[in-house]
């Protein structure tokens, strides 16, 4: 009897181990799954996260993009009508077709790009020859042409369509001459070099020697009309043009962007840092502090007066310089 209690007793206590063991193992079953579900849910809220968090950034940045645009366009828009109404005032009129030889265009993006010499036109010849998918090396090398030889009725078209994009870029005029010096007298022979040699009789041309050639030559179309110097009126037409942007250099790192969001232009393409030149006042009153006599600086402002009116630059400091040491 009391052998048959023992193995009765032994039955159940295996029946309990049993029912033990695989509680246990649904539990570790049912721990495993809320586990997974708990990192899936994790993961779940994370992306979610991750997506609204990307959402509310690309929010961000298109608000910003449109702050940018439209400051922008009000920039532009505040030159343009400076621009129209000082034509206006002085009475100034161009044959638009006489823009020479100074457009580059994109086909592909419909855009037109009026070059002004010594005003970072080098980087925006890149950027055109980009645009139409083409290495600037090949400019440079003479097997692309960007202007296309567009002439004639064509060019007048194109010029006159408001579905084709327009800009210019200018720069602070006396600036502008210093560069003119620097880059094609000061540092090498050039055709410009030669032109000025023999007009002066002097093989090297100081600043002020060259300053007092402007002046003094300043009716002879020989030497007025020169790209690197002429007034900006004679290369671009602006007061017979209806140009969309008209940057400045001292400008060019928004302007440029901005006009490469406004045409749709891709994003891997942008101005090289290299020609984001900003106006250097020491350097310009370095050269003109050397002018000799000193009122030929002055004569060369108000010969070049136009174009700070027009493009709305004030009278340039190193006048203000100069006046004290006089």
């Amino acid at each position: 009897m009391v052998k048959m209690l023992l193995n009765l007793l032994r039955r159940q206590t295996l029946t309990l181990k049993r029912l033990s063991l695989a509680s246990l193992g649904f539990s570790i079953i049912f721990l495993a799954l809320s586990y997974n579900n708990l990192k899936k849910t994790v993961m779940t809220s994370k992306k979610v996260n991750y997506e609204l968090q990307q959402d509310i950034l690309q929010k961000s940045v298109s608000v910003k993009d449109d702050a940018f645009m439209e400051r922008m366009k009000q920039r532009m828009d505040e030159r343009r009508g400076k621009l129209k109404e000082n034509c206006k005032k002085l009475g100034i009129h161009h044959n638009s077709m006489e823009t020479r030889d100074y457009l580059v265009y994109s086909d592909k993006y419909k855009a037109i790009f009026c070059q002004i010499p010594k005003t970072g036109i080098t980087n925006w010849k890149y950027i055109f020859a980009s645009l139409e998918g083409l290495t600037f090396q090949k400019v440079l090398a003479g097997k692309f042409r960007l202007n296309h030889q567009i002439m004639g009725t064509e060019k007048n078209r194109r010029l006159h369509n408001p579905d084709w994009f327009k800009m210019t870029v200018v720069r602070e005029p006396l600036e502008r001459i210093v560069s003119a010096y620097r880059s094609k007298i000061e540092p090498r022979k050039s055709r410009i070099k030669n032109f000025l040699s023999k007009h002066t009789g002097r093989k090297d041309l100081t600043f002020s020697m060259f300053v007092n050639f402007l002046v003094e030559e300043n009716l002879n179309p020989l030497v007025k009309s020169n790209d690197h110097w002429a007034k900006y009126t004679e290369l671009c037409q602006p007061c017979d043009l209806d140009y969309e942007v008209i940057g400045h250099q001292e400008t060019m790192d928004e302007d440029s962007k901005y006009v490469l969001r406004l045409i749709g232009a891709p994003e891997n393409i942008s101005l090289k840092s290299a020609y984001r030149n900003k106006t250097d006042d020491d350097l310009v009153y370095r050269y003109y502090s050397t002018v000799e006599p000193r009122e030929k600086v002055f004569q060369l402002y108000d010969m070049l007066l136009e174009d700070y009116t027009l493009f709305g630059y004030p009278r340039p400091s190193v006048l203000d310089r100069l006046s004290k040491e006089q």
